[in-house]
């Protein structure tokens, strides 16, 4: 930014003239189209695109509202999707409180230097400094955003600041085409037809979507009414004796069609076909957290992956129309066509429903997405006129509920199995636990070439203090293959010796869909195998019928197995254990809360999954609804064997204080080490020899 300064002189009285010619040169047309006159003063002031956003918004002759500066987080959103402010502390305050609009005034609001356009540059150019945005973006002060995610709280205004987006793009496109061929002028063959979609999910009512604010809002807007009568007038004019079809403006209830320039504005559903093979300039996806959260065509994810996709080519455009300007504004040339920079725009916007909805998922990994700008606020922090107080009730009636919908923070599920997950794992957590056993992942490959997904042991630790109690949840094709090991401890506590669960280490393996690998189940088996020269395995219990054939194998070692479901009270005791202080899990690995599930390591899906149980409304089932629709999400496999760890562990306590036979002394020494309390006993867990 070197040298920008000479730009500008020092008096006050020359930054307001140029903003006021700047602004005066990109609404010039619109004064003369206000009365009647010749067509091409009407061409010059559709032609002509508003200074931006905000001014689009809130002037009377564009879309009329001006109440835009009232709703003060609405403003900043188009302020900053836009990068409107300039970005120099000599013409805004660059610091945190400046920036935040909540609070502000309008005055203050309309006295930041927001950049606006100027034809003489064919880009937006800052009224007080004259540097355009090209030179900010090249500099590095500006970034180009065109995607656009938020997770608001509902009625807070999110979905009306969409369809103020909406209709600036629709602005925009229409001063382009009609000026220049709309194809051509994006890069596409003469004539290619472009699509703006909205789409919203089934279950969305059809009068709260960003459709129905994008139409209403240009159904009442002045330069809107204005165009259409425009546009209609000239397309009575057509000529149709060259036998040419006539091209048509059309406006149905899902439908608006630019016939003049290829350009159709359209709604649909989840439910609609039609979504790819379109090229897009921009797209809107409408509450996009009441999307299916599964794998189907109808999800969230495969909507948002079309849509996506369709806006690419256009927005590679964008990207290198951009960077020639820079390269021209540096060299002191001015471009003969404008830059749309945020070409190819994504608009996602939604309250939440859960903490895995597509929303959600989208706002944790969006710091790491180029181009995209992202928020978050309650309903309280978006809206001035809805403040917290307002929702009193609704937090009186159901907290969780009241949180997610308006405070925009869903709990972890509908009806939580954990209610307070931070306090769960500050509880549970033993920051300074290691695993005992560490193991890999490895491809096997059968003697037919088959390949399977095996897990082995790496390294274990030499102990031989306590007897391990093991849980496997044999998953073979789509679920997970999950294990975990655990051994009971004494500890001093004011109300006498207390034993506690203590876990060894938790493992999963993770079955291949593409290409398809199911778990290689030997390898189960010779995990045992080297694990039991390490350690001394009281028990290893499976949670499903499967699992016969690896059982009758572990027995035929000598080592005690049987099959025992997971039941819903074992997971409400682990947490009822937790709050005791009767259990220690190992630590999550730093790092991995942000990652997708499908690749964290078990000590950090377990609390994973853990926190994404629910109990049913007559508490006797604990599930994770949304399982089996994506491999390695919302499972729930790691979290039962870590229950069902801690209940074999905690079940060795009975009653045979009358009991003093060799084998029970000798067992008092051996499980939970050489301290015994005088509180209850340990029994050895008899080896079933029926049912098996």
């Amino acid at each position: 930014m070197a040298g920008k300064e000479q730009k500008v002189q020092s008096t006050d009285e020359f930054f307001q003239s140029l903003r006021t010619n700047l602004v005066r040169e990109s609404a010039q047309p619109v004064g003369k189209a206000q009365t009647s006159g010749p067509p091409d003063s009407e061409l010059a002031y559709f032609r002509t695109p508003a200074p931006n956003i905000i001014e689009w918004a809130t002037r009377p002759e564009f879309l009329n509202i001006p109440r835009t500066y009232e709703f003060w987080r609405q403003y900043q959103v188009l302020r900053d999707l836009f990068q409107l402010r300039c970005p120099l502390s000599t013409c805004n305050d660059q610091s945190p409180e400046a920036k935040d609009c909540w609070g502000k005034s309008r005055a203050y609001l309309e006295s930041e230097n927001l950049l606006v356009y100027s034809d003489a540059h064919k880009d937006d150019v800052c009224p007080r400094c004259g540097t355009t945005r090209m030179e900010f973006v090249a500099d590095g002060l500006l970034d180009i955003y065109n995607q656009c995610h938020g997770v608001v709280g509902m009625r807070s205004g999110k979905t009306a600041t969409a369809g103020i987006i909406g209709t600036y793009v629709e602005h925009r496109l229409t001063n382009i085409g009609l000026e220049f061929e709309l194809g051509e002028f994006f890069g596409q063959l003469k004539g290619q037809p472009l699509e703006v979609t909205f789409i919203a999910s089934t279950d969305v009512q059809s009068s709260d979507t960003v459709w129905a604010y994008f139409t209403n809002m240009r159904a009442n807007g002045t330069w809107h009414q204005k165009y259409i009568k425009y546009i209609k007038a000239q397309e009575a004019k057509q000529n149709t004796a060259n036998g040419m079809k006539p091209w048509q403006y059309l406006e149905t209830n899902k439908v608006i069609e630019h016939g003049n320039f290829n350009l159709r504005f359209k709604s649909l559903n989840s439910n609609s076909g039609g979504m790819a093979g379109r090229t897009r300039p921009a797209a809107f996806m409408d509450e996009v957290a009441r999307f299916d959260n599964g794998q189907s065509a109808r999800s969230a994810d495969e909507a948002y992956r079309v849509l996506e996709n369709s806006l690419r080519t256009l927005r590679s455009t964008a990207l290198r129309n951009a960077a020639h300007h820079a390269r021209l504004a540096r060299e002191g040339l001015k471009p003969i066509r404008p830059v749309l920079p945020w070409l190819g725009l994504m608009v996602s916007i939604s309250s939440p429903i859960s903490a895995e909805d597509k929303a959600m998922r989208l706002l944790k990994v969006a710091p790491e997405i180029p181009n995209m700008y992202y928020f978050h606020y309650p309903t309280w922090e978006f809206n001035p006129f809805e403040p917290y107080e307002n929702f009193a009730g609704d937090f009186a009636k159901d907290h969780d509920g009241a949180m997610r919908d308006f405070g925009a923070n869903p709990p972890a599920a509908a009806n939580p199995l954990i209610s307070d997950p931070k306090s769960f794992r500050d509880m549970a957590i033993a920051k300074d636990l290691r695993p005992t056993s560490y193991f890999l992942p490895y491809v096997h490959t059968d003697r037919l070439g088959k390949d399977y997904m095996g897990i082995r042991m790496n390294s274990s630790i030499m102990l031989r203090d306590s007897e391990r109690y093991i849980c496997f949840d044999a998953g073979q094709s789509f679920d997970q293959f999950a294990g975990a090991c655990a051994h009971g401890e004494w500890v001093d506590t004011k109300d006498g010796r207390q034993l506690i669960t203590v876990f060894d280490w938790v493992l999963r393996i993770l079955p291949s869909q593409v290409p398809k690998r199911e778990v290689w189940f030997d390898s189960v088996m010779q995990i045992i195998e080297e694990l039991r020269k390490f350690q001394r395995i009281a028990m290893i219990d499976f949670d499903r019928w499967q699992s016969t054939y690896l059982i009758q194998q572990i027995r035929d070692l000598g080592v005690p197995s049987q099959m025992s479901g997971t039941k819903a009270e074992d997971f409400v005791k682990l947490v009822a254990d937790v709050k005791f202080s009767r259990v220690k899990m190992l630590p999550p690995i730093q790092g991995e809360e942000t990652i997708p599930p499908q690749n964290m390591s078990a000590e950090t899906v377990q609390f994973y999954e853990l926190e994404r149980l629910e109990r049913s409304s007559d508490l006797k089932k604990v599930f994770n609804p949304r399982k089996g629709k994506i491999p390695g999400a919302n499972s729930d496999d790691v979290a039962q064997v870590v229950a069902h760890c801690n209940r074999m562990v905690q079940n060795t306590i009975a009653d045979i204080s009358d009991s003093n036979t060799q084998e029970n002394r000798l067992h008092r020494e051996q499980v939970g080490g050489t301290s015994w309390g005088t509180r209850g006993s340990l029994h050895r867990p008899r080896f079933n020899t029926r049912g098996w």
